[in-house]
């Protein structure tokens, strides 16, 4: 599914990195500025690059190159890690290794579903058989971890979509599946684990965001009918608002105050105040967008407003502040990718390759409707 990376004329500044799934902040706000509003199979695409096997991952950037994930063979026996020029798409190089748990590849099961995560010295992957490892900017490889080896092998119906995230020294592995699920923080040199904590048993694709707050860094996770946050240094539980449905597959958003959630069920799309501590149903939840899904792409915050995507492509605006509805529209189709906010304009990638550019304003006014040919379905995007 996939296997094509087409770069697209929206890069901003040089020194602009997008380090993990939707961007270096987990909010999907690209630095980028004056960016095209149209695009076609001739115009504003700066090259394509066919990737090996199938790959549902979102690319990433640091400096002059873009990573990114896929994997090969009917079993999905061969993961592959690709390092690939910004400037003219050139392949710059390719790590293949032997998947440690093999399974079948059908329409149903992710396929290289995990978005990968860079510093400055280092990519991270990690892959649905439970393989994690680290390789150097030159395709060395640094260190290679097989969890389903050491924790079990991964089971669930759809097999596991969870991001990595990075906080200042580490590598956060989300694994919520139908066996004994955990979170683990993985020392970026070496390795190892500086803590493992347990977690209830519950399949889900959404990942981990890190994030500061009052001085020091947060792990929100929104999976399995909660949100909850971690202490990143000691993986302590600080708060957690129980009884959610439908949160499975968005991650959350955050905003200097609130912690934005997604669901696939009506009532559950939430605005929460960071902080607090122990159970904060009755007192941190500061709105609840009514009538309002989202089934796949995370939420998208940008200049006051919050935009939702339910699972036919229903696209509705509220309110960052109460979550009052200001506005519903249409997408052309249906979106499985996470939207992007970037100057004045959101984007909107649609399944089917059909991109809807709208102003970041009260109105929505439609910039720009573009299309490009597509094999089989867009997953994840970058900018």
């Amino acid at each position: 599914m996939l296997p094509l990376l087409i770069a697209l004329v929206l890069t901003g500044a040089p020194d602009s990195n997008w380090v993990a799934f939707r961007g270096t902040y987990g909010n999907s706000l690209a630095p980028a500025t004056k960016l095209p509003l149209t695009w076609s199979q001739s115009e504003n695409v700066a090259w394509r690059v066919k990737l090996r096997g199938s790959g549902q991952s979102s690319p990433i950037v640091w400096e002059d190159k873009v990573f990114v994930s896929s994997a090969e063979g009917k079993s999905k026996g061969t993961l592959v890690a690709t390092c690939i020029n910004l400037a003219n798409g050139a392949v710059v190089w390719e790590k293949k290794l032997a998947s440690a748990m093999p399974q079948e590849d059908n329409g149903y099961v992710s396929k290289a579903a995990p978005t990968p995560t860079v510093d400055s010295e280092r990519a991270y992957f990690f892959f649905e058989s439970g393989d994690l490892l680290s390789l150097s900017h030159a395709g060395e490889l640094v260190w290679k971890r097989s969890l389903s080896k050491e924790y079990g092998p991964l089971r669930g119906n759809h097999g596991l979509g969870s991001s990595l995230a990075l906080t200042d020294g580490a590598v956060i592995v989300l694994v919520d599946h139908d066996g004994q699920s955990y979170m683990l923080s993985v020392d970026r040199e070496t390795g190892k684990n500086r803590w493992k904590i347990e977690r209830t048993s519950g399949s889900g694709w959404s990942s981990p965001i890190v994030a500061r707050f009052e001085d020091a860094e947060r792990i929100y996770v929104s999976i399995s009918k909660k949100l909850e946050a971690f202490d990143a240094a000691s993986g302590k539980r600080l708060w957690h608002l129980d009884g959610l449905d439908g949160n499975n597959v968005p991650s959350p958003t955050l905003t200097k105050d609130l912690v934005v959630i997604g669901s696939g069920s009506a009532g559950f799309n939430l605005g929460i105040r960071r902080g607090g501590s122990g159970d904060v149903k009755m007192t941190h939840v500061a709105w609840s967008a009514q009538g309002v899904t989202s089934s796949f792409p995370s939420p998208l915050v940008h200049n006051g407003r919050v935009y939702f995507v339910g699972r036919s492509g229903a696209l509705t605006c509220v309110d960052a502040a109460d979550g009052k509805v200001k506005w519903q529209k249409r997408l052309p189709a249906a979106c499985w990718a996470s939207p992007i906010g970037a100057d004045e304009q959101v984007y909107f990638f649609c399944k089917d390759g059909t991109t809807l550019v709208l102003k970041a304003d009260e109105t929505g006014e439609e910039l720009a409707k573009n299309q490009l040919p597509v094999d089989d379905v867009v997953y994840g995007v970058a900018a």
